[in-house]
């Protein structure tokens, strides 16, 4: 059995044709998935800021430079329901993260060594990131989030 060095013309025009649907498939889900994002993005902001508002109402004695509101993730949709206990078991250590940040009244107030454990905790997961393929997020937002 010997290989063909050229392709028939009719092959050729159906190849590229496939080829080129799927470029434009491609380059069509990546603009509706951009889209898409935006939306929700806006969603969340508008969402993000109800929650200040109500919050700041709800609480007087707070004012909007000593807050700052975080975004926790859902998590994947997909994913088995968890057990109550797990639940609250994470409730529990969100309400103590919260309790421990409502110690400061602002970033400035967080004691040096505390700032110094998050870095070298930062350093030691950033070239983790960097190296590792199945980590699909490469740049975290420094930005702050909402809950």
């Amino acid at each position: 059995m010997q290989q063909c060095s050229t392709i028939t013309p009719h092959a050729s025009k159906l190849h590229f044709e496939l080829q080129r649907k799927l470029v434009k498939g491609r380059k069509q889900f990546q603009i509706d998935e951009k889209k898409r994002i935006e939306v929700l993005e806006k969603q969340h902001k508008v969402e993000n800021q109800l929650i200040l508002s109500k919050t700041l109402v709800a609480n007087p004695d707070i004012s909007m430079g000593n807050i700052h509101v975080v975004e926790t993730p859902t998590g994947l949709k997909n994913t088995s329901p968890l057990d109550s206990e797990r639940i609250e078991q994470y409730k529990s250590f969100l309400r103590g993260l919260i309790e421990q940040a409502s110690h400061y009244a602002n970033q400035n107030a967080v004691p040096f060594e505390d700032l110094r454990e998050i870095q070298n905790k930062r350093t030691a997961l950033d070239p983790h990131m960097q190296d590792n393929p199945k980590v699909k997020v490469k740049v975290i937002s420094e930005a702050p989030c909402t809950v």
